[in-house]
């Protein structure tokens, strides 16, 4: 549907990459301003969990990947649950880009 001269689904994508960097830039550690209040286990592996998940839903797989792989080195190796999740991810994210070795590579 359009509106105003810009199609909705970019509004949509634009808002979400948008709240995105606003919300890196105020994350605790970032170089932008801290922001009180974040538990402490929040951290930049759950930034880009959240990432991924965004541009999945997109449909942006190649930053969704990157994000994944970002995610996969920041979490902590307790964090069992969460790797698995992400895993599974970063193979729907490589499949949907045309990548099925390197997603069945990734899923096993």
């Amino acid at each position: 549907m359009h509106c105003n001269g810009v199609w909705r689904d970019d509004i949509g994508r634009i808002s979400a990459i948008r709240a995105y960097r606003d919300e890196e830039a105020t994350w605790p550690g970032s170089r932008g301003n801290r922001t009180l209040g974040y538990p402490t286990f929040y951290d930049q592996a759950e930034l880009d969990s959240l990432a991924l998940s965004a541009h999945l839903a997109l449909g942006d797989y190649s930053t969704a990947e990157y994000h994944a792989h970002r995610c996969l080195s920041a979490l902590r190796p307790h964090i069992v649950r969460s790797r698995a999740i992400t895993t599974t991810r970063l193979a729907h994210a490589q499949l949907a880009q045309g990548d099925p070795d390197a997603a069945t590579a990734t899923a096993m």
